[in-house]
């Protein structure tokens, strides 16, 4: 049964249109009718909310000059694509998006977190289907999602100018939770990872999707749904929140890139805005949202008309042929296939630019310095990624 979707939007607090503050959007993976994975009676959306209701009334108690939005506060169902929308609608400065993981193998255990790239490696492929098959249970999913093809060229391109305008700071981010995973909890670290997540498509600011552990394995399960192991995830994430928070502020963390945003894919008009709250002091969801109405579009204004004199004589010609093509035209190359991004240069000729060495270009940009291959194409890019790919250099993308 399909499911139409139907959410409140509401914001209580300061509005998404301001900036003065950092704007961090929590999203709990799946809810309503789609409980995301499951083992017996633990359902991923119920842990998944737990935590994410806990990490935002922790950071709001503990941190100033940062709110906290979510895309739901209770078990609802919001469109994977909704969520982005509402991200973007918002101004936020990070989406972090709080999953739980599953896998046939009963062995399989730790917390690995996602940003939004086209590693088409098995096992990262394998967790984005299981994550993106949720949207079939909105409406019309094959109209929403018509654009969003992880096997296409054209969206590897489009997937690789997005990621460059946000894979530092998406990836710093990665790092960190999984860094405090390490440190802070007994979970396995499964490392930061690429994948084409559905979820991750939309929101256009430094997003980061995290697994938090396998529902499937009997040790990760009874952490996760244990009030100890909870709690611990909690502060995990908190301190990753702050220590990227305070490099933005401090400018060690590399602030994104704006590089004009791809055409999106069509969204229905009755795909609803998720849920937004100011998150409570316990991790208690809030009992009722307030509508707020949006306003009809403006009526455009029609433009003037000007009309020849009458005794204007009225001239028909034919139109002129078209310009027959230049043999000279040449192709324009603007497009790389950065291999790399570092704070600290590397020779060109390194060892470890094999088997491109003497290829290499850098380039440095808002103090990263950058390795890349180029400049081609937008065809020759396409072809020259998928065949770095084949390498080591499996993070590759393309950028402009």
């Amino acid at each position: 049964m399909m499911l139409t979707v139907f959410v409140a939007f509401s914001i209580c607090g300061t509005a998404a249109g301001q900036h003065n503050n950092f704007i961090l959007v929590i999203d709990p993976g799946h809810g309503g009718e789609d409980p995301g994975a499951t083992h017996g009676r633990y359902l991923e959306k119920d842990v998944n909310l737990e935590v994410a209701l806990a990490l935002g009334s922790l950071i709001q108690r503990r941190l100033t000059g940062v709110d906290v939005l979510y895309t739901r506060t209770e078990d609802r169902a919001v469109g994977l694509a909704a969520r982005g929308d509402f991200a973007n609608r918002a101004g936020a400065d990070l989406f972090l998006s709080i999953h739980t993981n599953a896998n046939p193998a009963q062995s399989a255990n730790g917390s690995e977190s996602y940003v939004m790239g086209m590693d088409k490696s098995d096992e990262n492929l394998a967790v984005a289907k299981l994550e993106n098959e949720v949207m079939r249970y909105e409406d019309n999913y094959t109209t929403t999602y018509a654009a969003f093809d992880p096997s296409s060229t054209e969206m590897s391109i489009i997937m690789g100018m997005m990621q460059y305008a946000h894979f530092e700071s998406s990836i710093e981010f990665a790092r960190m939770v999984q860094r405090r995973f390490a440190a802070d909890t007994p979970l396995r670290d499964r490392g930061a990872k690429q994948g084409p997540f559905a979820v991750l498509w939309k929101p256009t600011m430094p997003r980061v999707l995290v697994e938090m552990g396998f529902i499937s394995n009997d040790n990760d399960r009874r952490y996760l749904f244990s009030e100890r192991g909870k709690e611990a995830i909690v502060e995990a994430l908190y301190a990753a929140f702050r220590e990227y928070k305070e490099g933005v502020s401090s400018g060690e963390t590399p602030l994104p890139v704006p590089v004009p945003t791809p055409t999106p894919a069509p969204v229905l008009a009755q795909t609803p805005s998720p849920v937004v709250t100011t998150p409570p002091v316990t991790a208690t969801p809030p009992v009722a949202t307030s509508p707020v109405t949006t306003p009809p579009p403006a009526t455009s204004v029609p433009q003037p008309v000007i009309v020849p004199p009458r005794e204007a004589p009225v001239v028909v010609r034919e139109p002129a042929p078209a310009p027959a093509p230049s043999p000279f035209h040449v192709p324009v190359r603007e497009f790389y296939v950065q291999l790399s991004a570092v704070r600290s240069p590397v020779p060109v000729l390194d060892a470890r630019w094999a088997p491109y060495r003497g290829e290499v270009v850098e380039r440095q940009i808002d103090g990263w310095f950058k390795y890349a291959l180029g400049p081609y194409t937008q065809s020759e890019a396409a072809a020259k990624l998928a065949e770095v790919r084949r390498t080591k250099f499996r993070d590759a993308f393309i950028v402009k």
